[in-house]
């Protein structure tokens, strides 16, 4: 994962889930019921981008941080 931007966007690398980059931006201490709370809000906030699979992220695509985890 790459921010290209640290408040507003980041970019799926190859080895990106959505759990992974909700558990990033989660910090290191965050617990896995934590990390299960808060990836939906990335899909939610990506739909349109990802599409209804949530487990076929793209690398490349640029994802908006939802707002609740800016």
């Amino acid at each position: 994962m790459r921010s290209t931007d640290e408040t507003s966007t980041v970019t799926v690398g190859l080895e990106d889930s959505l759990w992974s980059i909700a558990a990033e931006y989660a910090g290191p201490d965050a617990s896995d019921w934590e990390v299960a709370r808060i990836w939906p809000r990335w899909f939610t906030a990506n739909r349109q981008l990802i599409g209804d699979d949530p487990a076929r992220l793209r690398p490349g695509t640029v994802l908006t941080v939802p707002p609740a985890i800016r």
